[in-house]
C-alpha cells in the first residue's frame, strides 16, 4: 500500500495538467496581441519615415524647380528617390509599385513652397492602416500621425 501512495505523489493529476496547460495558453494569447501591436507600430513608424524621405526629396524638387512642388511623385522617380519601394507604406502590404503614383500615398499636387507649413501635401491611402487613422505629410517637413476616415486624417487635437 505505501508504495502505491509513493507512486501517486509522483505523478501530475489531469487537474494539475489542465491547469499548466491553460496558464500556458493564457500566456501565449498575451504574447500574440503584444506582438502584433509591436508590428503595428513598427510599420507605422516605416511609413512615417517613408513620408518623411518623400518630404526631403519635394523639397529638394522644389528647390530645383521655382518653389513648386512636382505635378506628381512620379517626378521624384528616380531623380531624387531612386527606390520605388519608398513610396510603399508596409501596412498596405503592397509590393514596389511600377510608379511612384501607384504606390501607397496619396499626394496634392500642384502646390508651391509658399503655402502654409501646415498644408497636407501627402498622406496615407485610407485602407493602409485599416482604419485605425493615418500618417501625414506637411509642406513644412513634419509627419504626424492622425486620425480619420476616408483619407483625412487630422492629427491629434485638432
Amino acid at each position: 500500500m505505501k508504495e502505491r501512495q509513493r507512486w501517486w505523489r509522483n505523478g501530475f493529476t489531469l487537474v494539475e495538467l489542465l491547469v499548466v496547460v491553460a496558464i500556458i495558453g493564457l500566456l501565449f494569447g498575451f504574447l500574440t496581441s503584444g506582438v502584433q501591436v509591436a508590428r503595428r507600430k513598427a510599420s507605422q513608424a516605416k511609413c512615417a519615415n517613408n513620408l518623411r524621405q518623400i518630404g526631403i526629396a519635394l523639397q529638394l524638387y522644389a528647390g530645383d524647380h521655382g518653389e513648386r512642388f512636382p505635378a506628381s511623385l512620379d517626378d521624384l522617380y528616380p531623380s531624387y528617390i531612386d527606390n520605388l519601394e519608398t513610396f510603399v507604406c508596409p501596412a498596405s502590404g503592397q509590393a514596389a509599385p511600377a510608379s511612384a503614383s501607384a504606390g501607397g500615398y496619396s499626394y496634392v499636387g500642384g502646390l508651391t513652397t509658399s503655402e502654409s507649413s501646415t498644408t497636407a501635401i501627402a498622406t496615407d491611402a485610407a485602407a493602409n492602416h485599416r482604419g485605425d487613422g493615418g500618417n501625414v505629410l506637411y509642406i513644412g517637413g513634419d509627419v504626424r500621425w492622425g486620425t480619420g476616415s476616408g483619407g483625412s486624417w487630422s492629427p491629434p487635437g485638432s
